[in-house]
């Protein structure tokens, strides 16, 4: 009896089978394909940092121009005269326990910044305002620019601000203040 027995010579892997490596194609493509990724995440991470800065200056000018429109309400209702209005410029006189002072606000077009003087003293209450007007109505109601007659100032602005080439605008409401302490005849 004999036996035939096929030896395969695939028990033993070639030394060129056990030393075989990637080819160019597959190494050009897998180069290409962590290239795409690679710059799909940095352009991801470049919009997160862009749009978290834009958002917090947008609260930041946000913030500022609420503080600011508070203190002008706040001081315009407390006046008890007012010795000067422009479109750009009011001075007003207030009384207090310290006796009457005079608080002039200034829009400053050439430094965007709406400022708050007295005295010798000047503060900026709001920057990057890039329009702001002010409006006069007497007693009635009716649009008036006589100092005399004035009852009611009414404040109007656009602030705009550019974070990395993103401009970030918040249009202020236009906001309406009594001069409660002035005395005025119709």
């Amino acid at each position: 009896m004999t036996s035939t027995h096929a030896h395969s010579n695939n028990s033993k892997p070639s030394i060129l089978q056990r030393k075989r490596g990637f080819t160019l194609a597959e190494i050009l493509i897998a180069t290409s394909i962590g290239s795409v990724l690679m710059s799909g995440i940095t352009s991801s991470y470049m919009f997160i940092v862009k749009s978290s800065m834009s958002v917090s200056q947008y609260v930041e000018m946000n913030t500022q121009s609420r503080q600011g429109m508070d203190r002008f309400g706040r001081e315009m209702r407390m006046a008890v005269d007012i010795t000067a209005a422009t479109a750009s410029q009011i001075s007003i006189e207030i009384q207090d326990d310290g006796g009457t002072r005079t608080v002039e606000y200034i829009y400053d077009a050439t430094n965007k910044q709406l400022i708050r003087v007295e005295g010798t003293w000047t503060l900026t209450l709001i920057d990057s305002v890039e329009t702001l007007s002010l409006k006069y109505y007497n007693l009635l109601g009716n649009e008036t620019v006589n100092p005399l007659e004035i009852k009611k100032v009414q404040i109007e602005g656009r602030l705009s601000n550019t974070v990395l080439k993103i401009e970030n605008t918040t249009n202020l409401v236009s906001a309406k203040f009594m001069l409660r302490n002035r005395k005025v005849s119709t």
